[in-house]
């Protein structure tokens, strides 16, 4: 993130998705972010030591969903988020103190017009967004063969492991 420190995002005015993954440096999001006119999706994972989302927010009027994922740091949002007309769905995951945030009436108030969902940060579900990050993003064939795989095989694979682990399966051993 600190190469981006002197570049103006606001240069990105087309850009439609913005997934900020894994920055544990970040502890502010710089106030360019509002200038991202075209933006529909902006997804924040696993950036711990963000504290707080820009006033400036409030500038995306394209946006249509918001994901905040694992950033425990962040424990409200802007007034500005009432400005987001067009934000229908807010999805908080790994975030306690976000969502409880979102459960007093004043808030509940800013957030009238946007579906807010409230995942219990359980690690199995950070796994399934992320493949979902995956396959939101991804557009050629040879990497939907990829994901298929991960959606058949690996579930297979971890309820296989499960039951044997918990003795409902015997795998007899070879003599």
């Amino acid at each position: 993130m600190q190469a981006l420190q002197g570049f103006h995002m606001g240069h990105l005015s087309c850009l439609q998705s913005l997934h900020l993954v894994d920055i544990g440096s970040m502890t502010a999001l710089s106030q360019w972010v509002g200038d991202l006119i075209s933006l529909q999706d902006l997804h924040i994972l696993d950036c711990w030591n963000l504290n707080d989302l820009p006033e400036s927010i409030g500038g995306l009027t394209s946006l249509h969903k918001l994901a905040i994922t694992r950033c425990n740091s962040i424990t409200s949002l802007p007034k500005s988020i009432q400005q987001l007309t067009k934000l229908k769905t807010l999805i908080i995951s790994g975030c306690d103190e976000l969502a409880k945030w979102c459960e007093t009436e004043e808030n509940k108030t800013l957030l009238a017009h946007t579906k807010v969902i409230k995942v219990p940060g359980v690690s199995v579900k950070v796994l399934w967004y992320r493949i979902y990050i995956v396959l939101h993003t991804l557009q050629d064939l040879s990497h939907a063969c990829l994901i298929f795989f991960i959606y058949t095989a690996l579930p297979l694979f971890f309820f296989f492991t499960l039951f044997l682990n918990n003795g409902i399966v015997h795998i007899p051993a070879s003599t």
